[in-house]
């Protein structure tokens, strides 16, 4: 429609005699895409809408710019460019969708806008914080369990490797002299194969042990 309007300004202003029925055809046009967004009564042509219906259609949307004007000033005071870019979506995704506006972002970096419905516009965005606060969930979740398994390391490599064994009173029932256990609670002696299984978990909580000590140290 502004790419319409321009072309018809060059028009005017480069025939002489510009043809009436040409010009006319384009303001019914253009008048008419005007009653569609409710920016005029039911003039045929023209701009003529009171000072209090243009306060009423535009009113919102000033208020949405005015308020976003005001966030970015106070971001650029603190020279706080994510400030500027949170305000930026904030009114793309809270102040004009209540007002059956869309505004979509563009590859190159720039936006495109268009009138929409308020009531699918709003669904889309209750849709959106609501995957929003799904992924903030997951990822609070995640880092929930990463650190419960990093105490669980830690608790771990605080017990010596002579005594890993020591408290499974149920399992074993005779050890050597490092701690690793030779007989089954029965009184069993254990097989050589379990034996050596054995072996290589005091091993290993040997080396978790000694690295856990060793950081307790540099720490003291």
């Amino acid at each position: 429609m502004g790419d319409l309007v321009k072309k018809t300004n060059k028009y005017i202003e480069g025939e002489k005699q510009p043809r009436a029925y040409l010009l006319r055809s384009i303001g019914i046009y253009v008048s008419g895409l005007f009653k569609i967004f409710g920016l005029i009564d039911n003039q045929e042509i023209g701009y003529t809408t009171s000072d209090t219906n243009a306060e009423q259609v535009l009113g919102p949307v000033l208020d949405a710019l005015v308020n976003f004007r005001s966030q970015v000033r106070s971001a650029a005071r603190e020279k706080n460019s994510q400030k500027v870019l949170e305000s930026s979506d904030l009114i793309r995704d809270e102040a004009l969708p209540p007002l059956g506006i869309r505004l979509s972002d563009l590859q190159d970096g720039s936006a495109i806008w268009k009138l929409d419905d308020k009531e699918i516009l709003m669904k889309e965005v209750a849709l959106k914080k609501e995957q929003e606060a799904k992924k903030l969930k997951e990822k609070e979740e995640k880092e929930k369990e990463r650190k419960r398994q990093e105490q669980e390391k830690l608790e771990k490599a605080k017990v010596k490797p002579e005594e890993m064994f020591l408290k499974e009173k149920d399992k074993y029932s005779q050890f050597d002299e490092k701690g690793v256990p030779t007989h089954d609670a029965e009184g069993k002696p254990l097989s050589k194969n379990a034996i050596k299984n054995l072996k290589k978990d005091y091993e290993k909580q040997q080396k978790l042990y000694e690295q856990y000590s060793s950081a307790k140290t540099d720490t003291n």
